[in-house]
C-alpha cells in the first residue's frame, strides 16, 4: 500500500508535456528500508518522480533485511509426496507464491526497467540474470513460430528479479520511506477523497497518516483496496470482482549443469542452449486447452542451470526427470517434441539428485472492475497489479501487468494532479484499455478447459469464436514470418492486440480456414 502526501499542483510554469508535482512536506523525512511486491516498487518509483514524499506500508518483516536486497542464496528443504521426495527452495518471502519460479518476462519489462534505472543491464548481469533475444523455439499448438527477429528480454527467477528491483528502487530514490505495518482503514474527507490512512505498525501500535494525496493499492491477491473502500463507502458496489476458477498447475524444475555439459550439447547437436550464443531456450510447447492440456518448456536460466517448466490444466506436476519424460510423452503430437529434448534429460541424469522443484497451483483468476465504480471511488485512489487483476500465470504476464499499471499511473500524473476529481476515473479507464486484452485472452482460453468454472453468466461456449480465430491464425506463423513478427510484438506488449485483427491478417486467416491452405 503506497501513500503519497503533502503536495501542491503548479503546472503554470511548465510545458504541458512535462507537468510534475511539487510538495512542501511538514514531516521530517526518515528513510527506512523495506519491501513491497514488484507492483508496489514500480508504483513507488514512479511516484518519486512526481512527489516529494512517498510512504510505503510493507507487512512482511523479512523484507527489511539486507538479504532481501541481495541475489538469492537460499538453502533447500525436503518435500515428501506420494510418489517420492524432492528438494525445494527454502526461501523466506512468505507473501509471494511464485517467488521460487523461473520466468520468461515480456520485453516490456526490460524496456521499462531500462528507462527507470540507468545501467540496469549491467546490474542484472552482475546478479547472474540473463538478458537475451527471446529466440526460444516456440511451438503453438503444433506450429513453430518463426518471426524475422526477436526482441530482447530478461530471464531470471522471481527470487532474483524482486530483490534486484527493490535494491535499485530503494537505494536510488530517497523520496521513498517504507514502514513495517498493515493498512487497516481509510478515512475520507468531506469531498470523499482518502485523507487519512490508518496503519497498524509491526510493533502493534496504530498510527495515522494524514494529508494523503494519493493512495495506491499494491497488496496483490489480498486486494485490500476493495475491502477498505467497502467499509467506508456505503454505496460502494459489491459486484466489482469477476472471478472464475480453473485447475491451473505448473512445476519448475532446476538442475545444475554437470561437467562438460556444453561440450556434450555440441556433440549431440542440441541447438539453442548456449549462454553466450544467440539462444537461451530450446523449446516451449504451448497449446490451447481444447487441443492439448499440457505445456512444456526447457530453457537455460543462466550459465549454471537448466530449467524445465511443466504444467497445464488438470495435470500432474512432474517433480523429477523421469516424471518429466512421462509428462512430455503425454503431449498429443510427439512430432513436435524434438529428440534433443530427451537427450538433455539424459545429460542431466548425473545431477538429478541436485535438482530443486517449485510447484504452483492457481485456483482462481479475477478482475476488479474499478472503472464501473468511478462515481463513488475516491478521486485519489488507484490499484494496480494483482490488486486489480490476476490471470493465468501460464502466460507470464503478471510482472509485465505491474509495469503497465505503473506506466498508466505516470501518464495520468503527467496530465493532472490527484486533487482533480477525474484522476481515479482517468487512471482506471486507461488501465482498462491496456489490460482488457490480457484479461479476455487468458480467460477465454481457460474456458476451453473442461475443469474451468466460468464467471456467472458466461459458459464454456463464451469466446468460442475468438478461440477458433486464434487456432486458425497460429497455423500461419510457421510460414508467414511477417505475421509471426506481428504476433511476437503483441505477445511482448510492444504492439496492441488489435494488430492481429488488421484487415490483411483477418483476410489471410479466413482464406486459409476456408481453403485449408496455411
Amino acid at each position: 500500500m503506497l501513500v503519497k502526501r503533502h503536495y501542491s499542483w503548479d503546472a503554470s510554469r511548465m510545458p504541458s508535456s512535462v507537468r510534475t508535482f511539487t510538495y512542501n512536506s511538514k514531516t521530517p523525512t526518515n528513510k527506512l528500508i523495506a519491501d513491497v511486491p514488484i507492483g508496489g516498487l514500480f508504483a513507488a518509483r514512479i511516484c518519486a518522480d512526481h512527489f516529494e514524499k512517498v510512504i510505503v506500508v510493507e507487512p512482511e518483516a523479512w523484507t527489511f533485511t539486507d538479504e532481501a536486497r541481495q541475489p538469492a542464496n537460499f538453502d533447500t528443504r525436503e518435500v515428501k509426496t506420494s510418489t517420492g521426495i524432492y528438494n525445494t527452495w527454502n526461501h523466506k518471502r512468505s507473501r509471494v507464491y511464485q517467488y521460487s519460479a523461473v520466468h520468461f518476462y515480456q520485453a516490456l519489462l526490460l524496456r521499462f526497467a531500462r528507462r527507470l534505472f540507468p545501467g540496469f543491464d549491467s546490474i542484472a548481469k552482475s546478479w547472474g540474470d540473463l538478458i537475451r533475444p527471446l529466440d526460444v523455439t516456440l511451438c503453438l499448438s503444433g506450429h513453430l513460430m518463426r518471426p524475422h527477429s526477436y526482441v530482447e528480454t530478461i530471464i531470471a527467477p522471481r527470487r532474483n528479479i524482486e530483490p534486484l528491483i527493490r535494491k535499485v528502487v530503494l537505494e536510488g530514490t530517497p523520496e521513498i520511506e517504507i514502514i513495517h505495518g498493515t493498512v487497516t482503514r481509510y478515512q475520507l474527507s468531506s469531498d470523499g477523497s482518502v485523507n487519512v490512512v490508518n496503519v497498524r505498525l509491526g510493533n502493534g501500535e496504530n498510527k495515522d497518516f494524514s494529508n494523503c494525496a494519493l493512495a495506491v493499492d499494491c497488496t496483490g491477491i489480498a486486494q485490500s483496496g476493495v475491502k477498505l473502500l467497502s467499509r467506508v463507502i456505503p454505496t460502494f458496489p459489491s459486484d466489482l470482482r469477476q472471478t472464475y476458477t480453473a485447475d491451473i498447475v505448473y512445476s519448475t524444475l532446476e538442475y545444475p549443469v554437470p561437467p562438460h555439459f556444453d561440450e556434450d550439447l555440441r556433440k549431440l547437436n542440441v541447438p539453442g542452449m548456449e549462454v553466450d550464443g544467440m539462444k537461451s531456450g530450446v523449446l516451449t510447447f504451448s497449446a490451447s486447452p481444447d487441443i492439448d492440456n499440457r505445456l512444456a518448456s526447457l530453457l537455460r536460466c543462466d550459465a549454471n542451470r537448466v530449467v524445465f517448466t511443466m504444467g497445464g490444466w488438470a495435470v500432474d506436476m512432474p517433480v523429477n526427470l523421469q516424471e518429466i519424460r512421462e509428462f512430455v510423452k503425454g503431449i498429443k503430437n510427439q512430432n513436435h517434441v524434438p529428440d534433443y529434448f530427451y537427450k538433455v534429460l539424459d545429460l542431466l541424469e548425473p545431477v538429478q539428485h541436485l535438482g530443486t522443484v517449485y510447484e504452483a497451483r492457481v485456483a482462481n483468476c479475477y478482475k476488479v472492475d474499478y472503472a464501473r465504480a468511478a462515481k463513488v471511488l475516491p478521486r485519489n485512489f488507484v490499484a494496480l497489479g494483482d490488486s486489480s487483476m490476476r490471470v493465468n500465470p501460464r502466460f507470464g504476464q503478471g510482472v509485465s501487468k505491474c509495469a503497465m499499471g505503473a506506466i498508466c499511473l505516470d501518464s495520468v500524473l503527467r496530465q493532472m494532479p490527484p486533487s482533480n476529481r477525474a484522476f481515479s476515473k482517468s487512471f482506471f479507464e486507461k488501465l482498462t484499455t491496456r489490460t482488457t486484452a490480457v484479461w479476455d485472452s487468458t480467460r477465454l482460453s481457460d474456458y476451453a478447459a473442461p475443469g474451468t468454472n466460468p464467471i456467472p453468466g458466461e459458459t464454456h461456449e463464451t469466446g468460442r469464436l475468438m478461440r477458433w480465430y486464434n487456432d486458425q491464425l497460429i497455423k500461419h506463423v510457421e510460414n508467414d514470418r511477417d505475421l509471426a513478427q506481428t504476433l511476437h510484438h503483441v505477445q511482448n506488449f510492444l504492439a496492441p492486440s488489435t494488430d492481429m485483427l488488421s484487415p490483411a491478417i483477418v483476410a489471410r486467416v479466413l482464406w486459409g480456414a476456408f481453403t485449408g491452405k496455411a
